[in-house]
């Protein structure tokens, strides 16, 4: 048999593992169970921290077994066993993935010390392509909650108040010189969502829109208190460079 071409017998069980997770996502799914919202709650429960892996660095991860065991906590799993399924689930959909390994092995949850990084902190990874030399989002986060027009504002029959438009986050990030085109500061947005900065009224969505959909700032107590369930769960057997919000 030539290198590199599966066998027949690999194949047949690739395509019935592959089965089995639908099968599985299904299951979840009836039972009501959402990803998102699975995705949602771990991200704000573990530890995300620049790390050291086989002697490599890799910024904003988590750890697999830190994963397990908080889908285990958080009642989205029964067991370990079963919240490496659902981990596996939420990487093949794309909100998480092995950052040591690339393809398909990317798109798997293990019970180990292997780093894990969600999607939304790879795009704040990618706003060094865009901001100034030496910016951090943090600092962006800061300068953009004392600029930004914060009112009261109704949307349907509700009034969110402390609210701002896509479109004046935008032109705010423009202003402040951390983005030169309307496309890049939509992107330092994003980065903004992302990290929790702010939430989009009405029906939840994590990508931001450069429009007049709604934005509120979270409140200062919620993400306090998410900061230091975060720093709660932070494992003791993988090195931690520095915690960033």
């Amino acid at each position: 048999m030539e290198m590199g071409v599966p066998s027949a017998r690999s194949s047949i069980s690739s395509v019935a593992s592959a089965s089995a997770g639908n099968l599985k996502q299904v299951e979840w799914a009836a039972g009501g169970l959402s990803l998102d919202a699975a995705a949602k709650s771990l991200r704000e429960t573990v530890v995300v921290a620049d790390r050291v892996y086989r002697l490599k660095k890799y910024e904003r991860t988590f750890v697999g077994s830190d994963a397990a065991r908080a889908l285990v906590s958080l009642g989205f799993a029964a067991s370990l066993a079963e919240a490496v399924q659902l981990g596996t689930a939420l990487a093949q959909q794309g909100f998480l993935r092995d950052v040591s390994v690339d393809g398909l092995e990317a798109q798997r949850l293990e019970n180990s010390y292997k780093l894990y990084r969600f999607t939304q902190d790879e795009r704040i990874l990618q706003l060094q392509d865009i901001l100034p030399a030496g910016t951090t989002i943090a600092d962006v986060r800061a300068k953009f909650l004392e600029a930004v027009p914060k009112k009261d504002r109704r949307q349907g029959l509700r009034m969110h108040r402390g609210a701002f438009l896509g479109i004046e986050g935008v032109n705010v990030i423009l202003k402040l010189g951390y983005a030169q085109t309307r496309a890049d500061a939509a992107h330092v947005c994003q980065g903004l969502l992302d990290s929790f900065c702010f939430v989009s009224t009405g029906s939840p969505s994590d990508l931001f829109s450069d429009s007049v959909q709604l934005y509120k700032v979270r409140d200062a107590l919620v993400l306090d208190d998410a900061i230091k369930t975060m720093s709660e769960v932070s494992s003791p057997f993988t090195p931690r460079i520095e915690i960033k919000n």
